[in-house]
Formats: structure tokens, C-alpha cells, sequence
């Protein structure tokens, strides 16, 4: 029996290394896993040359043939075919597994203010909140939490886009929130959902507070600011004129006692002999 092993790339391929295909005597697995762990794969040939990572597991009398493959990397990502050519009896049969490689997002962050900034805004005027989760594989879900309580996808338009790194995807979440009085306090979070955080007890996410200010309230304080702002200026001119006044003062006595002693030092001079 010749024995053979493959493994694609996301290729697309349907047929063995013989160019052939047996959908009665194949199956299919799929998984995931997490960058840096081992993986193990059901396979059929005991060598691996040119892949010193890639090892073979199990008994060989009991039929057991197992890829394992040590220190996963991204690059191992793709589909993988164990596959049995044929005889003179029967045809060539194969089995699959997909394996996705997992990578956690790098980041989150509500794009303009920091992670629990507090934004003020006045009752009826709308604000668009911009979540940016960076750098993940496959591309993370964001989720929008208003006070803990999770709000309609329907609300939220979501874009993912190519990363900076290699076979990683960043995704953008835009939130649209007009202000209510109510809002007021309200604590508005983003949340990155994805399989390689499943495991962490730390969620990644970033959040922002509401401060409301009624129309009244808005109005009032715009007008004490105005007060304060023109008081402090009539103070600030009081004390420059006080500084001044005083300032001529001063010079004037100066003046004055200079001039006498002027006028001393010339009368004892004109009496020396």
C-alpha cells in the first residue's frame, strides 16, 4: 500500500496528491488553536522531512498515525490531508482537518479619549463613540455595553479592515448616542469578543462616562463663566491702575529726593575753598 501525506494551504484543493477524491471514504475535521501550543492530528505516514517541528504519535499496529506539531505558529494555519493511495482493489481515500491559529487582539481603545474619561455633552446633542480592536485572528467581534446591559448590534456599524501584521484583521465599531438627561452617569463600553479570549479572566475592554448637562444648566453655567470672566478682568484692571498710580508715585518722590541732594552736593562744592 503506498502511503502519502499532504497538507494545503486554504487552496481550495479537492482531489489527493494522485489527483484524485473518495467522498464515500473521507472525512473532515476542523479546530482551533492558540499560538505556541502543540496540536495533534490523526495522520498515516511516519516521516516528516523538511519539518523538524512536525512529529508522529501512536501505535503503529493499532493503525494510530498522529501529526503533532510543537510550538504553532500563525504560518501553520490552513487545511491539512492525511490520505492513503490506492490499490489494486480500492481507490485512493484521504481525511481532512482545517486548523485556524487564534491570535488574541493587541489592543481596544474608544478612538479621542482615554479609557474612563469622563465626556460631557449637553441633553439632545449626539456624540458617535468609535471602538478600535487591533490585530486579531480571525478578526474580533465588538460589543457595545451601555451600564452592563449589552445593546441591539442594529445600533452599531462595524468595518473590518486589513492589519498592519500579517494574516491579522482589525475591526472598527461606531456607536451613534444622542443625550438624554437620564444618560447622565451612564457608563458606555466596548468589548472584544474572540475565541483566544475565552480563556482569559481579564475581558479587553475600554469604556467612557456620561456627564449631561440640561439646557438650563448649560445656559447657566455659560453665563457665570461670562460674569467671572469679566469680573476677574475689571479686578485685573483695578490692580494695574492701583500699580501704576503707585508706580508715578514712587517716581515722582524719587524725582524729588534726587533734586535735593542734587541741589545739596552743588552748595557744598561752591562753599569749598
Amino acid at each position: 500500500m503506498i502511503v502519502g501525506g499532504g497538507k494545503g494551504r486554504g487552496n481550495g484543493r479537492d482531489t489527493d496528491d494522485w489527483g484524485n477524491r473518495s467522498d464515500d471514504n473521507s472525512d473532515g475535521a476542523g479546530g482551533s488553536v492558540w499560538v505556541s501550543e502543540d496540536i495533534v492530528m490523526k495522520c498515516f505516514e511516519r516521516q516528516v522531512p523538511g519539518y523538524p517541528r512536525y512529529t508522529y504519535s501512536g501505535d503503529p499496529a493499532l493503525g494510530e498515525h498522529h501529526l503533532v506539531i510543537s510550538g504553532i505558529t500563525i504560518t501553520e494555519d490552513g487545511e491539512y490531508q492525511c490520505q492513503v493511495g490506492p490499490t489494486q482493489t480500492n481507490p485512493p481515500i484521504w481525511a481532512a482537518a482545517n486548523v485556524t491559529v487564534l491570535v488574541a487582539p493587541t489592543g481596544i481603545t474608544i478612538l479621542g479619549w482615554e479609557d474612563g474619561a469622563v465626556v460631557e455633552m449637553v441633553a439632545g446633542a449626539s456624540l458617535v463613540l468609535e471602538c478600535l480592536v487591533t490585530d486579531a485572528r480571525p478578526a474580533a467581534i465588538i460589543m457595545w455595553h451601555k451600564d452592563g446591559l449589552l445593546l441591539d448590534q442594529g445600533l452599531v456599524e462595524e468595518r473590518v479592515e486589513a492589519s498592519s501584521q500579517p494574516r491579522r484583521w482589525s475591526v472598527r465599531s461606531r456607536l451613534s448616542v444622542t443625550a438624554a438627561p437620564e444618560d447622565d452617569g451612564k457608563l458606555y463600553t466596548c468589548e472584544a469578543d474572540h475565541p483566544a479570549l475565552r480563556r482569559s479572566s481579564d475581558p479587553l475592554l475600554a469604556s467612557i462616562t456620561l456627564s449631561v448637562l440640561r439646557e438650563y444648566c448649560y445656559l447657566l453655567a455659560s453665563i457665570t463663566l461670562f460674569v467671572l470672566r469679566e469680573y476677574l478682568y475689571l479686578l485685573a484692571s483695578i490692580i494695574l491702575s492701583v500699580l501704576l498710580e503707585y508706580h508715578y508715585l514712587l517716581a515722582s518722590i524719587t524725582i524729588s529726593v534726587l533734586h535735593e541732594y542734587v541741589y545739596l552736593l552743588a552748595s557744598i562744592t561752591l562753599r569749598s575753598p
